[in-house]
């Protein structure tokens, strides 16, 4: 299973949601291939040295950039892991194009917020334009930074319904824990044992949902014939 964290800005917890998704896997005792395809940023790859430098639990990371999609680059990879995660950039271009077309599921993190809700249509273009190549490539979105005290935290999922894109049930606070995880070369499930833990957790258990989904579904003939550089389907992750 890959999944594709895709956002057109920056500022909505796209890394550190990429970060934290990889290490509950490797808690849960899943193969995780974490790849960072911001190669400006590198935030990924920066918090695995981190990680490690702490003696902290860390994914296999890897940095790959707009060639991505070539069979012997992230397809290859990923067959040897349970899970696959792949960061791209907080910008539109070739990077996310490779991530969408080769991974199962674009995940979209959004604030809470109409603007927010604006915001992703260059990113919604780019998926559609995925899925002209990829008709199987599934898609959802997750809030983040929400204050759930608020009126707008309760609006946002009637802002996002505009999008026709399912919203993940769980989602994500606005607690200090992402801030403060990264520098001791952690992530929330390590750092936090609190509400920030069991929302990410939350998450997870929900996206293995899709994996079990796009496992379960049955492949069209389009989908086997067009896209030659598509591995093989291999058994998705069961949720821990």
């Amino acid at each position: 299973m890959k999944i594709a964290l895709v956002s057109s800005k920056g500022g909505v917890g796209k890394s550190s949601l990429a970060i934290a998704l990889a290490v509950e896997g490797v808690l849960r005792g899943h193969r995780i291939l974490l790849v960072d395809g911001d190669r400006d940023q590198a935030t990924c790859l920066t918090w695995a040295e981190t990680a490690v430098a702490h003696q902290q639990p860390v994914p296999t990371v890897v940095g790959l950039g707009a060639g991505m999609h070539q069979p012997d680059q992230l397809p290859r990879l990923a067959a040897d892991y349970d899970l696959t995660l792949v960061d791209t950039p907080g910008r539109l271009g070739d990077v996310q194009r490779a991530a969408l077309i080769t991974c199962d599921v674009a995940l979209l993190p959004v604030s809470p917020s109409v603007t927010e809700t604006w915001a992703l249509a260059p990113t919604l273009a780019v998926l559609q334009d995925a899925r002209a190549i990829k008709p199987a490539l599934q898609a959802v979105l997750v809030l983040t930074r929400v204050n759930a005290a608020t009126a707008l935290a309760r609006a946002a999922r009637d802002n996002l319904a505009a999008t026709t894109l399912p919203v993940l049930r769980s989602q994500l606070g606005a607690r200090v824990a992402w801030m403060e995880c990264h520098a001791r070369g952690q992530s929330v499930p390590t750092y936090a044992k609190g509400p920030a833990a069991q929302e990410l957790t939350a998450v997870y258990d929900e996206l293995m949902e899709y994996a079990r989904a796009e496992e379960a579904a049955p492949r069209r003939p389009q989908d086997a014939a067009g896209h030659p550089d598509r591995p093989p389907r291999r058994r998705g992750v069961r949720a821990g």
